[in-house]
């Protein structure tokens, strides 16, 4: 662009904002057929994964830490507080990799709580988040407001294994000479380490696979991606946030207006990101990449992906048929649960978490190892 006798040049791509305005008027209009709503067209011219990456670094917990999954109440400010579930549907037994992929606020909660809301903001400014960011229990959930381009920019560096590159709109502005009067120095700093970037990374495709991301996939997006759903209590907000190899991309809906309109459709059900933000996500990604080969997100020497059963962490066996294994990123002192331990876990609970029939199977096991 040009200003007067200087010409600026800027990172911004103007085939991926058109795609990108192609996209939110999509998603706009078809979240306003759903509220009823007049058409978009024709109308007059939040951080929440920070808290298991916290607590991965910390080394307070692996993917496979075991959780129970449930309504537990809080002490906050001399009155209980009961984080809920969307829908009210807990997941019992899991491990810390299953509750975020199907977005368990319940865990999520449990898991700020044993690393402590400090680490979980201390990670967020390491991670380029400027807003104001309180150490709360509820900062797991996303109490916090942050914009757009501080989730990209984070997103942006678990892709590039851990390195956060400071987001910059101008690169160089000449004079009429063609003498450079400034040019953009990249601020890059090694946020995560590679490894835990990875792992984050490797759980975040599976909410895009098969938690509550998934309707990337069904709208035909199938590179490699990683991404997050997020959805406020009130109705409010619906987010997604997600990353390929080489593009971050955030989606944000809501209203200005907050207390007079409710992201709700004509049938009294909330819109979620799930239903609300990752669509408009995945139908950008699906035009950007419609010409582009598949590239993977690249695995740092020593970390191993294995398979375990979601709820129990350990490695599947036909007793544990019964839901589909997930796949967890590991390091080299990180392995899969073993029976012993789930038991062990399930007695410090004092309450039945797992099958009658496994759990006789394991215990016969335990007492008569081969």
């Amino acid at each position: 662009m040009r200003y007067g006798a200087l010409r600026i040049h800027t990172t911004l791509d103007i085939q991926l904002q058109r795609s990108a305005e192609e996209a939110v008027a999509w998603g706009v209009a078809r979240l306003d057929h759903r509220m009823n709503f007049p058409n978009y067209e024709a109308a007059p011219l939040e951080q929440r994964q920070n808290y298991v990456q916290a607590a991965l670094e910390t080394g307070a917990i692996s993917p496979l830490s075991l959780f129970v999954d449930e309504l537990k109440p809080y002490e906050v400010d001399g009155k209980d507080w009961i984080p809920r579930n969307y829908g009210d549907h807990y997941l019992g037994l899991t491990t810390a990799a299953w509750a975020l992929i199907n977005s368990a606020n319940s865990t999520a909660v449990q898991i700020t709580d044993k690393v402590g809301p400090d680490k979980i903001v201390a990670l967020a400014h390491r991670l380029g988040f400027k807003s104001e960011i309180g150490p709360y229990k509820s900062i797991a959930l996303g109490v916090n407001e942050v914009t757009l381009l501080e989730m990209a920019s984070a997103y942006g560096a678990l892709a590039a294994s851990g390195l956060l590159v400071e987001p910059t709109l101008l690169q160089r502005v000449v004079d009429a000479e063609g003498d450079t009067l400034f040019a953009h120095t990249p601020q890059i700093t090694q946020a995560l380490s590679p490894d835990l970037a990875y792992q984050m990374l490797h759980l975040l495709r599976q909410v895009i696979d098969r938690g509550t991301g998934r309707s990337v996939r069904r709208m035909g997006f199938s590179h490699p991606a990683a991404g997050k759903t997020g959805t406020t209590n009130d109705n409010t907000d619906a987010w997604f946030v997600g990353t390929t190899p080489d593009l971050a991309t955030s989606i944000w809906v809501g209203f200005d207006q907050r207390r007079q309109h409710k992201l709700v459709d004509t049938d009294g059900k909330q819109i979620t990101g799930g239903s609300g933000a990752a669509p408009i996500w995945a139908k950008f990604m699906r035009e950007v990449y419609k010409h582009k080969p598949a590239t993977d997100f690249q695995k740092p020497p020593g970390m191993r992906l294995i398979k375990v059963d979601p709820q129990t962490g350990t490695a599947p066996t036909a007793n544990l048929a019964a839901m589909r294994p997930i796949s967890v990123a590991l390091n080299r002192d990180e392995h899969a649960n073993t029976p012993a331990e789930v038991l062990d876990f399930e007695a410090q609970y004092h309450n039945s978490l797992i099958d009658s029939t496994t759990r006789e199977m394991w215990q016969n096991t335990r007492l008569n190892p081969e």
